[in-house]
């Protein structure tokens, strides 16, 4: 997957693409992992809600899945930073979040959710395949941000000035640290 993207990586003024490339989360997962990983990003897309562990038994089927391998995988998609999870509610799965943010996307197909940061707003679009428009603020100065993304590129962006700053996560043991 990174020769692919090395191939169009366009570079950045002062960086190579080895100090900006970081792996997708999916391709760290089994299919059953993504797959439930998706599951839990749609739930909480279309309920607005965190999703609560002890309910999986009505969704067993659906996933064709049995409840001790549901909580393997929710411990091993957790383990690779995919998901996070507290008192039995699934509350973020990357890019997800189930608590509102400043970070609102609106995907190409109807669908509205908050992402647990900037960053990860912009890279939803690589998530779903699908374009987006993010409606976000600045964490310093709270200005009102519009970023349109349509097949991978920066369609519009307001203001016309704007910055993204982003770290090189594979430093870091906790991604949440580098938002």
């Amino acid at each position: 997957m990174k020769e692919l993207y090395m191939n169009e990586y366009k570079g950045f003024k002062n960086y190579d693409f080895d100090e900006v490339y970081r792996a997708s989360i999916c391709s760290k997962m089994s299919l059953k992992e993504e797959k439930l990983r998706r599951f839990f990003m749609d739930y909480i897309i279309e309920e607005k809600q965190p999703f609560e562990l002890d309910s999986i038994d009505k969704y067993l089927d659906k996933l064709q899945l049995e409840k001790k391998e549901v909580k393997k995988l929710v411990k091993s998609i957790e383990e690779k930073e995919g998901l996070w999870q507290e008192d039995g509610f699934i509350k973020f799965v990357y890019p997800v979040s189930s608590i509102e943010t400043n970070h609102r996307v609106r995907i190409e197909d109807g669908r509205e959710f908050f992402a647990m940061c900037a960053i990860d707003a912009m890279g939803s679009h690589f998530t779903f395949d699908k374009n987006i428009k993010i409606n976000s603020k600045c964490s310093e100065c709270g200005q009102e941000i519009f970023v349109e993304i349509n097949n991978g590129e920066v369609v519009e962006c307001q203001p016309s000035s704007l910055n993204i700053l982003h770290v090189n996560t594979e430093k870091f043991t906790e991604m949440a640290k580098t938002c």
